[in-house]
């Protein structure tokens, strides 16, 4: 019995620095983390609905320290609200300059989503303060007349390497 519950703890123990599952209430919405490198940030953001999580720093060619981003920013909105609507009406706000890359949705043959009710891009911008080019994924969902904006946010450096986090949680979003 002892070794039993010695090789479940194990197990567990191994996966837990895998795959993170988290919840954004607001929207009923889980999705995963990809790894024990992400945790939410409370002190940033006061508001209920934001759901910041940051990556521990990865230091680029350049020697700067490099935070990637996951957000859910959630808002009530109108019952019945189309998600490409929804969608429209929310880059039209867009100030970054983005460049579209990529537009992705769940029958799509790219970036893979699951949630049926979303649309995403994935873009590249110009930071102002520091020059460097981030790659972003933001993704436009509806779920429990709720809009929520998805943006995943790291240099276009890291992405190469790092980029597979964001796909991950990506592909892991879903309602309960």
């Amino acid at each position: 019995m002892k070794k039993a519950l010695l090789s479940i703890f194990t197990l567990l123990s191994f996966f837990s620095c895998f795959a993170q599952s988290e919840t954004v209430a607001l929207a009923k919405l889980k999705f995963e983390l990809p790894n024990n490198k992400w945790k939410i940030n409370n002190d940033e953001f006061k508001q209920a609905f934001i759901y910041n999580y940051e990556r521990e720093a990865i230091i680029d060619k350049q020697g700067a320290r490099i935070i990637p981003v996951i957000a859910f920013i959630v808002e009530t909105i109108p019952a019945g609200t189309d998600v490409v609507q929804y969608s429209i009406a929310k880059r039209s706000k867009d100030r970054r300059g983005l460049k579209i890359r990529e537009v992705f949705s769940w029958d799509t043959n790219k970036t893979k989503i699951t949630y049926k009710n979303a649309i995403g891009y994935k873009g590249t911008y110009i930071d102002d303060d520091t020059g460097k080019e981030h790659t972003i994924y933001w993704i436009h969902l509806i779920n429990n007349d709720k809009g929520v904006q998805v943006i995943m946010d790291m240099t276009s450096e890291l992405v190469v390497k790092y980029g597979t986090e964001f796909l991950k949680s990506i592909e892991s979003i879903r309602s309960y």
